[in-house]
């Protein structure tokens, strides 16, 4: 097995980087680098996200008269405006928490995993399985 270089992550104003044993320069993370793209498709997605939230909204208030205040729809405005944004926090934090599980599991640490990141460690370790042993 090849030896595991030591990395150390780093946060800067642009981005966030790893500094690996044995190069001068940091390398940025995937997300610094993907960040620099435009994503066209992030429109429609976050568009579609707040119509969901709108629609279980809706959907919430059925069951016989249903008087919609102005308030009540400016209520759920607000929410479908956000929406888009929790879930992508959601998404970098699940993302973040899975790094830092993959991150202790190269460096020996052997750490707890949670269910819902069985799967992503299970399926790194094989990559990493397959990358080692080629």
């Amino acid at each position: 097995m090849l030896p595991t270089p030591a990395i150390t992550r780093l946060s800067l104003k642009n981005g966030r980087f790893y500094q690996v044993a044995g190069f001068a320069e940091p390398f940025p993370s995937v997300t610094t680098v993907l960040g620099i793209i435009a994503k066209p498709a992030l429109v429609p997605w976050a568009r579609n996200v707040a119509l969901d939230s709108v629609r279980t909204a809706l959907t919430q208030r059925t069951g016989g008269p249903v008087w919609l205040t102005p308030e009540w729809v400016e209520g759920v405005i607000t929410e479908a405006r956000s929406r888009p944004d929790q879930v992508k926090t959601e998404a970098a934090d699940f993302g973040t928490q899975a790094h830092t599980l993959i991150e202790q599991n190269i460096q020996g640490r052997a750490p707890q995993i949670p269910p819902q990141f069985g799967s992503v460690v299970s399926s790194f370790a094989a990559w990493r399985r397959g990358v080692v042993n080629a």
